[in-house]
This record gives C-alpha cells, sequence and structure tokens, in this order.
C-alpha cells in the first residue's frame, strides 16, 4: 500500500537517491543530538562517517544544502550550524509586486513550465516543476519568484520577500554554472513545495540580449492515488 509522509528518514532518503550534489549533515548522538557531522559516504540503508554506520530509520535531524551552503531542508535544526551553512536570506524591504497572467504569454512560447506531483513523490505538498527550452536560441534565467493569489490578484509572496536569483536557480534546478538553458534542454527542480494557488514565473534573457517572462500556474496537486 501506498503511504505519503514527510518523516525525516522519509526525506533524507529521497535527498540521497537524488544525488544532485548536496551537502549533508546529520546531528550527532543521533538520539540526543548536540553537534553536525558531515556525511560523504552512504547506501540504501545506512550513513557512514568513518568507521561508524547509522541505519537511516534512527536519524531525527538532518540538514540538506546546496553546494553553495544554502539549506535546502532540514529536520529539528539547531544552533550553530555547519560551517558554511545557512538559510536563505531575507531581503531588508519586502517587494510588492503583481503580476499580470496575460503578460507570460509571449515568453511561454520561448519557455515551457510545467508543474507535476510524479508517481513516485509521496512528500506531503512536495511536487516538481519542470522548464523546457522551446525556444531558437539558449536561454538564461536572471531571477524568478512565486506569485501567491490573494483576493484574485497574483502577488509576489516568496521566502525571501523578493526575487530568487540566477545563484538560487542554478542550483535548485540544477543548471550548468555558465546558467545556460540549451535548446530543447530540460532542466527541473524537483523539489518544489507549497499548495493553494500560485504562478511561477522566470525573468530571462536570450542569446540575442532579448528579456522577457514565462510562467504557469500551480494549484494544488492530489495525490496520484487520488486521481480517480
Amino acid at each position: 500500500m501506498a503511504y505519503y509522509s514527510n518523516s525525516a528518514p522519509f526525506r533524507l532518503r529521497i535527498y540521497l537517491k537524488q544525488n544532485r550534489n548536496s551537502q549533508v549533515f546529520i546531528g550527532y548522538p543521533l538520539a540526543n543530538p548536540t553537534e553536525w557531522i558531515q556525511i560523504l559516504n552512504f547506501n540504501n540503508t545506512e550513513l557512514i562517517w568513518g568507521k561508524q554506520r547509522f541505519d537511516i530509520n534512527d536519524v531525527r535531524s538532518f540538514i540538506i544544502a546546496y553546494p553553495s551552503g544554502e539549506i535546502l531542508d532540514g529536520e529539528l535544526v539547531f544552533y550553530p550550524l555547519p560551517q558554511g551553512i545557512y538559510y536563505i536570506q531575507n531581503e531588508n524591504k519586502i517587494k510588492s509586486e503583481i503580476l499580470i497572467p496575460e503578460n507570460l504569454k509571449r515568453g511561454n512560447l520561448l519557455l515551457k513550465v510545467v508543474h507535476q506531483k510524479a508517481i513516485d513523490e509521496k512528500r506531503n505538498n512536495y511536487y516538481s516543476t519542470k522548464l523546457i527550452n522551446i525556444s531558437p536560441e539558449k536561454i538564461r534565467v536572471f531571477k524568478f519568484a512565486a506569485y501567491t493569489q490573494y483576493h484574485g490578484m497574483y502577488i509576489l509572496s516568496t521566502i525571501a520577500g523578493g526575487y530568487f536569483s540566477e545563484q538560487n536557480f542554478r542550483e535548485w534546478y540544477g543548471v550548468d554554472e555558465d546558467g545556460w538553458i540549451k535548446l530543447g534542454q530540460i532542466v527541473i527542480d524537483p523539489n518544489n513545495y507549497g499548495g493553494g494557488k500560485s504562478y511561477w514565473v522566470y525573468f530571462c534573457v536570450n542569446e540575442s540580449g532579448k528579456e522577457f517572462i514565462a510562467g504557469a500556474q500551480f494549484q494544488q496537486i492530489s495525490p496520484w492515488w487520488k486521481l480517480w
């Protein structure tokens, strides 16, 4: 029987399976963690630290971070954080901006944005967002954001208080360091998270230097076993 979970071991297994060059830390000792240790080796059931092996099911506290050190996810996170590890920074002044969905039409002819709940995705409120370059040129995303529906309007609403950066985009979507999405290339953020109605919007530039915006609406996606 399929199950649906956000437990620490369940999420940790998913991140390890994704193998996206993430930094992995667990709280040690496992039963009552007081320090962070970095895990460099693991298998399907165990985390390996020197000569010690830990059953993933016993992990209570963990941090998953992108290569830059920005935290992707964590459970029972405590301070001090490991050196070089940090939460995404909030802007000093929260931006207030309204999206007009019709303004996405031209850009959506160049970049296709698809939100979907994969059959094997059983984390609560997680989904993937896929970007497909359908234009005749390479494309680079230089900022992006979510716009959430309030009283019929879509207003910029992110944990950062403003736009996510080009570096955020490269890490979250697994794009090469130069930032270019090649012709026909598909890039994916497998760890998008949220609910309700919102638009994810991408501010882009192509090789010719022309800027455009593209995006697609996300609506709460039911688990695959509730689709019939």
